[in-house]
């Protein structure tokens, strides 16, 4: 585990309308992963965009259909119905995801702290994503102090090089 600056994990999302969070959760992710072990514990942060992706595809769909002489009636309903499975997606792919993701993290902190309810209150009901970032940096900022103190430096640490053997 990396430590992370806290000030620069609250500010960040910010400053950065919200690119700095999906890079810190793809990084974070990817450090959770390698000391859990387990690859499949978190799927990887790509599968949050796809409703989005989808829905950009169905809507240029449908725009091409419209002037292909099918009938505006199947168009509409098509519409409605993809459209509002995509927005389903939207709303419930993020919190499968992050489910996946406060577990993985509360098992590598052992952190009793319910990340995943302070993450439905704080960021979703409060908007305050960047607090929930910081929550969760702080317990992962505790893992790294804990790892560097046992002599144990991070894979992914490019400050701090693994010695090499001789």
């Amino acid at each position: 585990m990396k430590k992370r600056n806290p000030v620069a994990v609250l500010l960040l999302p910010i400053v950065t309308l919200g690119i700095y969070y999906i890079y810190w959760l793809y990084i974070t992710r990817k450090e959770l992963v390698s000391r859990n072990g387990d690859d499949r514990s978190i799927p990887r942060v790509t599968i949050l965009f796809l409703p989005t992706l989808l829905l950009v595809g169905v809507a240029m769909l449908m725009f091409l259909l419209s002037f292909s002489g099918t009938s505006s009636t199947i168009v509409t309903a098509l519409s409605v119905l993809v459209g509002s499975a995509c927005v389903l997606g939207m709303l419930v792919i993020p919190l499968w995801w992050m489910w996946k993701y406060c577990q993985v993290v509360i098992a590598v902190t052992h952190d009793s702290t319910q990340l995943y309810v302070l993450y439905v209150v704080i960021a979703w009901l409060f908007g305050l994503l960047p607090v929930w970032m910081l929550i969760v940096q702080l317990s992962l900022n505790k893992v790294a102090d804990a790892g560097v103190a046992a002599g144990q430096l991070p894979p992914h640490d490019f400050e701090h090089p693994a010695p090499t053997q001789v």
